[in-house]
């Protein structure tokens, strides 16, 4: 319905028909009118300034808010500038939906959708890494939209979380952030990655392979305990901190002396069969065994994870020992280093070594992979029996007892 001229005076009186549930009134009657802007009034009382539109065939109606709020200058001025970008071929109902979609797409959410999506595609271990990453060291850009993060914001955070925590930290979040745009830009939520062009901070590769008198310190140290057992099973076993750390005892074959670790534990995503020495095996039925508990190690319904402080416990136990001094910085992960550099020593063939290690890599890659199926089992078996031998008698003081052995050609 028009009126003459759509002033405040008019817009407080104008009211609903009799008989009728609501009734739009339409601007006209001056110069200054914009063609399809009116007042909604309903028989409640509201009133809502809109203005309709036809896109292509459909008819459209956009609110553009309530009187009194929304006073009428302002809301014919707001109208007059949906008519022109309408005008120019603009849908302005259609980019107000997308707008409020785009909204709804922060950096929280669709992180939240990620994770999700990754859950059963990543070992628990990763996915917690990756869950810290984005939640944790990402948190600053939590509010922000996911289309509106730029290069300038992901470098700076990583610039603030190599500050803090080092630039290893920085490189291994940076990983996550990729992976998670890489993905949203996939899904068709953005288009393109914030994080390419971004600074790498330079790793020097850890070569450490600590030394026999070394070996025999830590292994002194170390408390009949969680971390204690599973430091000489790392020690023992050359396998991976998380592998020894989630071990569950369906994992574990006292009858054959073996630990099956299935593909969804293993960093190559192969099952990885690896004979024990016996003196492993001992550690392992030492551990009490509780029938509602799966684990080998840790509580509850998860595996170890007291690294840092029980580390930093025995640190210090070492230099104790030692009047004061620290021993070189060392990680669990040289254990493993340290150990196959051990095995290799005492003779054991190097894709030996490459099959205790669970690679899959070398000489078990490509075509000769697919070829030799044989497991190297006896190999790796005696390989370790050799290893948990010179360990042993590193600790007994008579590291000249173990003899050098090499698998028969």
């Amino acid at each position: 319905m028009k009126v003459p001229l759509l002033t405040n005076a008019e817009v407080g009186r104008l009211k609903v028909p009799e008989g009728k549930i609501e009734i739009t009134y339409w601007d006209g009657g001056h110069p200054d009118c914009v063609v399809g802007f009116g007042l909604r009034v309903r028989g409640g009382g509201t009133k809502t300034w809109v203005l309709q539109y036809k896109f292509g065939a459909k008819h459209t109606r956009l609110k553009l808010g309530r009187w009194p709020t929304l006073t009428l200058e302002k809301a014919r001025a707001k109208a007059r500038k949906y008519r022109e970008d309408i005008d120019d071929g603009g849908n302005p109902a259609a980019a107000r939906v997308e707008n409020k979609r785009k909204a709804a797409e922060t950096f929280k959410v669709i992180a939240e959708r990620y994770l999700a999506w990754q859950k059963p595609r990543l070992k628990p271990r990763s996915y917690a890494e990756v869950v810290r990453h984005l939640h944790v060291h990402a948190a600053p850009l939590y509010t922000k939209l996911l289309a509106g993060i730029d290069r300038r914001a992901i470098a700076g955070l990583l610039s603030a979380i190599g500050t803090e925590r080092g630039p290893y930290s920085s490189n291994r979040v940076r990983a996550t952030l990729s992976a998670f745009f890489t993905w949203s830009m996939r899904e068709g939520l953005i288009e393109a990655n914030p994080t390419i062009g971004t600074n790498v901070n330079v790793e020097v590769k850890r070569d450490r392979v600590l030394s026999d008198f070394e070996l025999v310190e830590i292994w002194q140290v170390l408390r009949p305990d969680d971390y204690g057992d599973i430091v000489k099973l790392l020690i023992l076993t050359a396998c991976r901190r998380d592998e020894i750390a989630d071990l569950a005892w369906s994992e574990v074959d006292f009858d054959q002396g073996l630990i099956v670790l299935p593909p969804e534990r293993t960093k190559n995503r192969r099952r990885h069969v690896l004979p024990l020495p016996s003196v492993a095996i001992e550690v392992l039925k030492a551990r009490p065994r509780s029938r509602d508990r799966a684990m080998v190690f840790g509580r509850g319904g998860r595996g170890y994870q007291n690294w840092s402080q029980r580390k930093d416990e025995a640190d210090a136990r070492i230099a104790e020992g030692r009047g004061g001094e620290m021993l070189a910085r060392w990680t669990l992960h040289d254990l493993r280093r340290t150990a196959a550099s051990g095995m290799a020593k005492l003779g054991t063939a190097p894709h030996v070594v490459e099959c205790v290690l669970g690679h899959a890599s070398g000489f078990r890659a490509g075509v000769a992979g697919t070829y030799n199926r044989y497991d190297y089992r006896a190999e790796m078996r005696q390989a370790l029996a050799l290893w948990a031998a010179h360990v042993l008698a590193l600790l007994a003081g008579q590291p000249d007892n173990v003899v050098m052995l090499r698998v028969p050609a």
